[in-house]
């Protein structure tokens, strides 16, 4: 049995790793439906349920809209729109899959290159 080492760094969470949010900037603005489907929160929910056996049950997507200025740099519009969202033990289980097949990838690939 091999061990994979994970490193997830949430943008904020509880000590007991019972809740945690992730914040996004962007200039198209996050749905419901992006949070429920994100990759990222999903991952990182995994992870806390690996350190914990608990899934987290206080998971927020905030999303912080940005727009162009005249020169081209970006700016938070000032507004915050607060995505709850959940996760579930058949998402951690399927993430726990993939989790495996792309550390088999990239095993595959690192002996691809060094022999």
């Amino acid at each position: 049995r091999r061990i994979i080492r994970l490193l997830a760094k949430p943008d904020s969470a509880k000590a007991d790793y019972s809740a945690f949010y992730e914040y996004k900037t962007s200039v198209r603005p996050w749905t419901q439906r992006m949070a429920d489907e994100s990759g990222q929160i999903t991952f990182y929910a995994t992870v806390m349920w690996l350190k914990t056996g608990i899934i987290p049950q206080e998971i927020e997507l905030i999303n912080v809209p940005v727009e162009y200025e005249d020169d081209g740099r970006l700016r938070p519009t000032g507004e915050l729109v607060r995505l709850p969202t959940a996760r579930t033990m058949v998402d951690i289980i399927k993430m726990t899959g993939r989790m495996k097949k792309v550390w088999h990838g990239i095993k595959e690939l690192c002996e691809k290159e060094l022999y």
